[in-house]
């Protein structure tokens, strides 16, 4: 597979730091165990098990068709012997990525031109979109980086990628898609605004090559506003999030973005506002700038990848979203008023802690990426204490993968829900 490099631009030393900063979509070759020509059989029955999916027959066969292509692998490829496939998140990540097939998506027009998409959406109708992709796109020269992109209220998407995103090596290297937003600015952070999003983003990796640890959100004025509420509902989908011309931050838990870098360009107060609890809260990754378009966005983003298993994050669920956030679920609540919960994970000692207030239970979601699982797993769940062996699962994976819970830069091999005690009355304290 081919490595693409981000965001190139004319300054000499824009090029090296994008140089030094560009990333395979997984971990580099040096982590992985497998090679792509390794990974051909049984990343190719993934792919059969998508396309039973989609035909709505076969799903049953298909599975079992991987489990057993697995189980050979396993057994006969020298460099996994006394290991597994499921123990490598970087190979697991390989493998989907190599199952989409991209090579064999060559879309047969639009390339180097702004073109208007359409996506399904059920019941609900469609969801439109503009997208830019580079006019020499080939899918053996990806995985290229993704900007979503949100317009100023009341613009064209088409026109907003076509008068705003200029920059002749950006547009060389990296596809842009800019989803029509409701017609009601007040539902942009809302699930109508959210839907058009991640429908927009689900549609074009579907098609197009995309690293998928390189996707950003962003956008001018009402646009940026909305792209930062959004990636405040998923802090663990995006490498970035930026907001252009605008005054964003308002109502936002800094907390949920500690892992996920944030810029703001021409705003007021609330941006201020924002970057002053991100300080309070011992965040060190939003940025304010009182001006810079274009130039200042991809500068910002040259050096940026997304990171999929921090040790320790917080989670402040909202009334729909987030309810997630890396490796972490909660249920969705009806009063989430003081609901949070840290977590953090010592590797050395195998150990995860959790300390949550207005929740009595959280999963987890794991890998090898995460802990180590060859070894007994010690959960501390608002003080007691939990121990677990846990297996690699197929399943799992598999349902996981199934869900989009996974994909090629975040992988899960197993989960657990844990009982978080009331300390709120000095409840237990001890296993």
């Amino acid at each position: 597979m081919q490595h693409h490099k981000l965001l190139r631009t004319a300054s000499v030393g824009l090029m090296l730091a994008v140089a030094a900063a560009a990333s395979p979509l997984v971990s580099s070759a040096a982590d992985r165990l497998l090679t792509d020509k390794d990974l051909k059989k049984v990343s190719g029955k993934v792919s059969d098990w998508y396309e039973a999916i989609a035909d709505g027959k076969g799903k049953m066969e298909a599975k079992a068709d991987i489990r057993e292509e697995l189980g050979k692998l396993n057994d006969k490829n020298r460099k996994l012997k006394g290991t597994t496939l499921l123990a490598s998140p970087e190979d697991l990540g390989a493998m989907i990525y190599l199952s989409n097939k991209f090579d064999r998506k060559q879309p047969k027009r639009g390339a180097g031109k702004v073109s208007e998409r359409t996506v399904d959406n059920g019941a609900r109708g469609t969801v439109e979109y503009a997208l830019w992709s580079p006019a020499k796109y080939r899918a053996k020269s990806g995985p290229y980086p993704l900007i979503i992109t949100l317009p100023e209220e009341g613009e064209n998407p088409k026109a907003h990628i076509t008068n705003n995103w200029v920059n002749g090596a950006l547009r060389e290297s990296t596809i842009i898609a800019c989803p029509k937003m409701p017609g009601d600015s007040g539902k942009w952070s809302e699930i109508e605004g959210l839907t058009a999003v991640m429908l927009t983003l689900r549609n074009v990796s579907e098609i197009y090559a995309i690293d998928f640890d390189r996707v950003f959100i962003g956008g001018r004025q009402l646009g940026g506003e909305a792209a930062l509420a959004i990636a405040n509902m998923f802090p663990s989908r995006f490498a970035g999030a930026f907001c252009w011309a605008a005054d964003a931050g308002e109502g936002i838990p800094v907390e949920n973005l500690k892992h996920l870098p944030v810029l703001i360009s021409g705003g007021g107060s609330k941006a201020t506002d924002f970057e002053e609890r991100a300080k309070e809260a011992g965040l060190t990754g939003v940025t304010l700038a009182t001006s810079g378009g274009e130039s200042g966005i991809i500068e910002w983003m040259a050096g940026l990848k997304r990171n999929s298993y921090p040790t320790s994050f917080t989670l402040i669920p909202g009334a729909t979203f987030p309810t997630n956030a890396y490796w972490l679920q909660v249920p969705r609540l009806p009063d989430v008023e003081g609901v949070r919960v840290d977590v953090e994970v010592n590797r050395e000692e195998n150990t995860i802690t959790l300390n949550g207030t207005g929740l009595t239970e959280a999963t987890l979601y794991l890998s090898d990426a995460i802990v180590d699982m060859s070894r007994p797993v010690v959960v501390i769940a608002n003080g007691k204490r939990y121990e677990d062996q846990f297996e690699r699962s197929f399943r799992v994976f598999l349902d996981m993968l199934y869900a989009g819970k996974v994909d090629p830069g975040r992988v899960f091999v197993a989960s657990k829900q844990y009982y978080l005690p009331d300390l709120s009355g000095g409840g237990e304290s001890d296993g």
